[in-house]
């Protein structure tokens, strides 16, 4: 199972990606709008896809549509300090299977992948 990784920042999104390859997932990271872009275009195969829309503009909901097009299931994550709830539901309304919360319980992540692959 390949999980896509989308943060602006690359340290957290180091440790992101080696969390998950500690829990047996295959990860690609992006870190720019267009990385992401191009992480969804190609042909491989993206079972799931993590989105940290910490500081990232709007554009962030465009890209997050093409995930939808492809049929790639998607969590959204924002920064505690913006518990928007405006923010929680236009994750949802762009189609997020769950939004959550920083900071991550490595728990709660694993539990909602595990049951978004399964």
């Amino acid at each position: 199972m390949r999980i896509l990784v989308v943060c602006i920042n690359k340290k957290n999104t180091e440790l992101l990606c080696q969390f998950l390859s500690r829990e047996g997932y295959s990860t690609v990271s992006s870190t720019s709008l267009e990385e992401f872009e191009a992480s969804i275009m190609k042909d491989e195969k993206i079972s799931l896809c993590l989105v940290d829309v910490t500081g990232f503009g709007k554009e962030i909901w465009d890209k997050v549509k093409k995930l939808q097009e492809r049929n790639i299931p998607f969590i959204v994550i924002f920064p505690k300090q913006i518990h928007d709830l405006r923010l929680q539901a236009e994750g949802m309304k762009a189609g997020a299977r769950a939004v959550i919360e920083k900071p991550l319980s490595q728990e709660h992540l694993l539990g909602l992948i595990r049951e978004m692959l399964s």
